[in-house]
């Protein structure tokens, strides 16, 4: 492992990250639905989290037990990851309320590992196609950088719900397609339509 590697990912911050989410059986997760696995840097923890994530969007809950079984069917639990040190996650972070600032932490060292990796495949991109225009190379760095940070909709299309679900993580709904809980949501039409029997009490 090089120092650039041990500058770019903070361990007790996904750590706790992990173990807060398993807290009050996952209601912190709706707070850091912005983190994706692909922003933990140890493997083992990309796959507890993507694990959490599938099931907290089956059940709504997250339950040790569950997870356990979930991570031993798809053979995520080898030796040093094994049930021991899931259960000491979930021991050791028995509060969430700080879950948010050590989600940012771990969101940052992924966005910073992917730019490096980004700016790593432009530099060799470069260096090998010194006789390429350089319009070429331009649109190549640019397509990269797009792959890894959608830009905003176009006019010609305005974003869906799949997009936000990809931004930021499993939306849940008081309404299937229509009211997802924590959005603001405009509700417009003629009055006396019955806009007002769609408000929760």
């Amino acid at each position: 492992m090089s120092w650039r590697d041990r500058d770019l990912y903070d361990e007790q911050a996904e750590a706790f990250v992990l173990g807060a989410c398993l807290a009050d059986k996952g209601a912190a997760m709706p707070r850091v639905a912005f983190l994706s696995p692909r922003d933990f840097h140890i493997p083992e923890h990309k796959d507890i989290y993507e694990a959490m994530r599938r099931i907290y969007r089956r059940d709504g809950m997250l339950d040790l037990v569950v997870l356990l079984e979930d991570l031993r069917r798809r053979d995520k639990l080898n030796a040093m990851y094994a049930e021991g040190y899931l259960i000491s996650l979930a021991d050791r972070t028995r509060t969430a309320r700080s879950i948010v600032q050590h989600a940012r932490i771990v969101k940052r060292d992924g966005d910073r590992r992917r730019l490096l990796a980004i700016a790593g495949k432009i530099a060799r991109q470069v260096r090998e196609n010194c006789a390429a225009d350089i319009a070429t190379l331009f649109d190549q760095a640019f397509s990269d950088l797009q792959a890894h940070y959608p830009v905003a909709a176009a006019p010609e299309r305005g974003s869906t719900w799949a997009d936000l679900d990809r931004f930021f993580g499993p939306i849940e709904w008081e309404w299937g397609g229509w009211l997802p809980r924590g959005f603001l949501t405009l509700l417009v039409g003629e009055s006396g339509v019955g806009k007002s029997m769609m408000l929760p009490d």
